[in-house]
């Protein structure tokens, strides 16, 4: 039976909870925290945390180690906004809310992060080989495909920063496609250049080119293209 309702006021009634990162103090409310992730949910339970304990005082934080301080406030920003709107405006800054929501399993910030780069990968400065490492890091196959896609289509070669920042494995692997498909530009016979009359023409030439660019990185993965589009619509579709 759901408790919801609008006579449910101990949901307002909030008890604080003290954190130290980085040796920085931050004295938030619990209840997220709490009622959001299985694992402060069994942290919060242990018996050094509690009333007069770790958590409760500026003397006695609960330490979070590992954390940078910087990627703790921007979680907190989209868990706590001052305003209507969070204030996350860059890929960095989405990609630290992602990194502790996934980390802490709070799911729904760690949807909103994922969706938030899905649909403004431009406005967000989310370059590809970003989208590959993180794509990666957090299995969103997704993203290794699109990101892939665009590095294999471009005219540059991957750049050494890029490499460093894909891994071996990745690069490796976009680095062929992108030696298969120039081999296969060259054939006489696999294509007809056309000439592009009206715009939506170009929309739907481009539309093919993406689709064919994202069925060989996917390919190159041992991946199903069909299967990535369908685990991108659904968070376009949220």
């Amino acid at each position: 039976m759901s408790t919801s309702s609008d006579d449910d006021y101990s949901a307002y009634y909030c008890q604080d909870i003290i954190f130290s990162v980085e040796g920085q103090l931050f004295k938030v409310p619990k209840t997220y925290f709490e009622q959001h992730s299985d694992v402060f949910r069994g942290m919060f339970t242990l018996p050094n945390v509690g009333t007069n304990k770790e958590g409760m005082s500026d003397h006695n934080p609960l330490r979070l180690e590992g954390v940078k301080k910087k990627d703790f406030v921007r979680l907190l920003r989209v868990m706590y906004p001052r305003s209507v709107n969070s204030g996350i405006k860059t890929a960095e800054e989405w990609s630290s809310v992602l990194k502790l929501s996934s980390l802490w399993n709070f799911e729904e910030i760690e949807k909103l992060a994922i969706r938030s780069l899905t649909m403004s990968p431009k406005t967000y400065d989310f370059t590809p080989a970003q989208m590959v490492k993180l794509g990666f890091e957090h299995n969103i196959r997704f993203w290794v495909v699109r990101g892939g896609a665009e590095l294999v289509k471009r005219s540059e070669r991957l750049s050494i920063e890029e490499g460093e920042e894909m891994g071996i494995m990745a690069t490796v692997v976009i680095g062929g496609v992108r030696e298969f498909d120039r081999q296969d530009r060259l054939c006489p016979s696999c294509g007809v250049v056309k000439i592009v009359g009206s715009e939506e023409e170009w929309e739907a030439i481009k539309k093919l080119e993406n689709h064919r660019f994202g069925n060989l990185v996917a390919d190159a993965f041992g991946w199903k293209y069909e299967e990535i589009v369908k685990e991108e619509e659904t968070y376009k579709a949220d």
